[in-house]
């Protein structure tokens, strides 16, 4: 039958519902518009996914905590987490915080974060390198 199980996107479901975390996950349709906007505010001129090596100006750090201190980032209001396994998935947050405690209650994997305004976009992948872009007026 084929059925295709989406491993990372389960579990931070669970976790959600397990720390009663207020949060909005974002339909497919939103989650595909969302990355196009993404693409298009952030990313190089023809990139078609999203892909950290093709950021535009990116910050790049080594912070294997930074998942642990989002809540710390001024910049951040309601904070969308997008991840990608089978598909890409997406969950807009109330707060910074409730971010956070759902990271520090799932395994590692690698994520995006954006905000519901889209100044930034982040990228942590799953050797704690962090990437960061800021939006730039057009």
């Amino acid at each position: 039958m084929g059925i295709t199980m989406s491993y990372i996107a389960n579990e931070i479901d669970i976790a959600i519902k397990t720390n009663f975390l207020p949060h909005k996950k974002l339909s497919t349709q939103a989650v595909e518009k969302l990355t196009l906007k993404l693409i298009e505010s952030f990313l190089v001129f023809g990139t078609k996914t999203l892909d950290p090596t093709n950021l535009r100006a990116p910050k790049k750090t080594y912070d294997p905590a930074f998942w642990n201190k989002i809540d710390k980032i001024i910049h951040i209001q309601a904070p969308i987490l997008i991840v990608q396994d089978t598909k890409t998935h997406g969950w807009e947050f109330e707060t910074s915080r409730d971010l956070t405690t759902l990271l520090s209650e799932t395994t590692g994997y690698p994520f995006w974060i954006t905000s519901k305004n889209l100044n930034f976009l982040t990228y942590m992948d799953d050797h704690d390198c962090v990437y960061t872009s800021k939006a730039t007026p057009i």
